[in-house]
């Protein structure tokens, strides 16, 4: 087959995006995906990590970026849905001293977005008033997990 189909799941409608002062409770699941992103003339630029980068190439001072996806389960309209998560280095750090005291995947938080474009900032706390039981579980556990990179299809 000479063409295949378009990569799929990373429409920007999977996308948890939030506006200046929105908050949204949900649950992290799923695995978490890294990588790093280069920024060129405003837009981002994944970077394979490697010397075949041509950004890290041609201009090593614009070192790239950490950056993480993980599926944020919440609801929208009644339903469970999931979201894909995206977020930095700083964030990153954060959810780790928090995941220290409170697992993350058994743990309920609080997500609010502070500021616009490149002065954003995130507060996440844990949601120690809604307690993950069984029957929550059971919901949660029946959403489908959304694909955090783009799925080449196999070929026919």
């Amino acid at each position: 087959m000479l063409f295949k189909p378009r990569p799929k799941g990373l429409g920007k409608e999977n996308f948890l995006k939030l506006n200046d002062n929105e908050e949204i409770s949900g649950v992290f699941r799923g695995e978490i995906h890294t990588f790093k992103r280069h920024w060129v003339n405003q837009r981002s630029v994944e970077c394979p990590g490697d010397d075949t980068c041509p950004i890290c190439n041609v201009d090593p001072d614009n070192y790239p970026s950490f950056r993480f996806r993980i599926n944020f389960i919440t609801t929208k309209n009644g339903e469970w849905i999931a979201k894909i998560f995206e977020g930095g280095g700083e964030l990153y750090d954060m959810l780790v001293t928090i995941d220290r005291k409170f697992d993350l995947s058994r743990t309920a938080v609080e997500i609010t977005r502070m500021g616009l474009k490149q002065n954003t900032k995130y507060s996440v706390l844990p949601r120690l008033d809604m307690p993950i039981t069984e029957a929550m579980e059971e919901k949660l556990s029946s959403v489908s997990l959304l694909p955090l990179t783009a799925a080449i299809p196999e070929a026919a």
